[in-house]
Formats: structure tokens, sequence, C-alpha cells
């Protein structure tokens, strides 16, 4: 019967707060920055200046169905013109699906689950995490593992234990290679646990998560809101 080896997983020293706190001020700029642009789509659909309530009630929506943005539209007592509105739609998770049927394509909208793997509905969860009860949850995350080797490897892995704490399994390991040792190299992410992303795989770095968020506002949404309201 060949040796099998576990390979713990030893945290020295928690995840400093302050990551959280950065990322925590970044997704509240991103989020932030539109909440700016549905201001000014409310400035610009009115010709006299906004009042005090519906300055507190412009707010940039992020809805997953189509029925939801025509919900959050009807409680805004007209504070947004068409063109705004369109402008809005235009942005939202359920609109690739929409323009495409528009165009003879027969794409259903995304469900629930779908909807976790758009960049803004991954902002607004960990938006409303960070606004309303606690900083985002982190985790470090394996990456990749890999050993060396001359020529095929006699070495086999094997799942651990699943969790990722203090002295957990992260795999085992039998066999040997000739004069190899056992070392095992590896990468790790710091991951967003709490992005829905990560519940359906997603487990790359923070910094890869929030680049994509960023991406996604600088790069398809503002360029797709100044297009609508330019016609």
């Amino acid at each position: 019967m060949p040796t099998r080896l576990a390979y713990r997983l030893r945290i020295n020293r928690p995840i400093p707060v302050e990551i959280s706190a950065t990322v925590g001020d970044v997704v509240h700029n991103l989020r932030a920055g539109l909440e700016c642009l549905a201001f000014e789509l409310a400035q610009r659909s009115h010709v006299e200046t906004l009042s005090s309530g519906q300055q507190r009630a412009s707010t940039f929506p992020i809805c997953v169905t189509p029925e939801e943005f025509d919900r959050f539209i009807a409680r805004k007592d007209d504070l947004y013109n068409q063109p705004a509105v369109r402008a809005l739609r235009s942005a939202q998770p359920f609109a690739i699906a929409e323009d495409a049927r528009q165009r003879g394509v027969d794409m259903p909208n995304p469900s629930r689950g779908e909807a976790d793997f758009d960049e803004l509905s991954q902002l607004n969860t960990i938006w409303n995490i960070d606004k309303h009860r606690r900083l985002a949850l982190m985790n470090w995350w394996p990456d990749l593992y890999y050993w060396r080797s001359d020529g095929p490897s006699n070495r086999r892995m094997f799942p651990g234990d699943g969790t990722m704490k203090d002295g957990s399994i992260l795999f085992y390991m039998e066999g040997i290679d000739g004069n190899y040792d056992t070392e095992v190299m590896h990468q790790f992410n710091l991951a967003l646990v709490d992005d829905p992303g990560f519940r359906h795989g997603q487990r790359d770095d923070v910094v890869s998560v929030v680049g994509r968020w960023y991406r996604k506002i600088s790069s398809w949404v503002l360029p797709k809101i100044f297009g609508m309201m330019s016609q």
C-alpha cells in the first residue's frame, strides 16, 4: 500500500482587516460612481432644479429581471424621463438578453443563479453587505498546485476535507518521483467569500474580481448610457 501524505493548511495570522476595509472603500467608490450617474440622469430629466425629495430618491437600479426594473421605475414618480429610463434599462443584467431578442435571437433572461455571475449584481451584493452589516469576508483559496518530476509523475493527488481553515487537509498525496522529495509548490488567491460568484466556483483573487467590476462600469455601463443619451 503506497504511503499517503496529508497536506494541511497552516494559517499563521489572520487576514489583515485593512485589506477588507480597502476593498470596501473601492466597492463604495464604484457604487458611488453609479449613483452620481443616476443623479445626473435625474437632473437631465427635469427643466427645473430637483426638489430635496427627488434628490434623495435618485439611485442607480441593478435589477435581475425586467419586472424588477419596471417596479423600480414605477416607484420613482416620474423622476426619470423616457430617455433616461431607456438608458438605465440598457445597463441592467437582463439587457443583453433583451437586446438579443430584439435582434431575433431567442435568448432568455438570466435566472437568479446566472445573475450571480453578473458584475453589477456582485458589486451590489458586496456594497449592501459592507454598507449595512460588516466588512466583506475573505479567505485564502488554492489556485494552483504543482511539483517537480522527471517525465511522467508517479504521484497522485486526492481531495482533502474541503474546508479552508487552519489545520484543514488540503489534499492527500500518494507515490513518489525518483529522487524528488514530497514538496508541493502552491499558489493561493485571496478570495472574496461574500461574492455571489464565489458560491458558483469563481475563486479568483479579489484584485481580479474588483478589476472586473471596474471594467464593467467603465467599459460597458458608461458607454451604453452615454450612447443612449446622445441619441
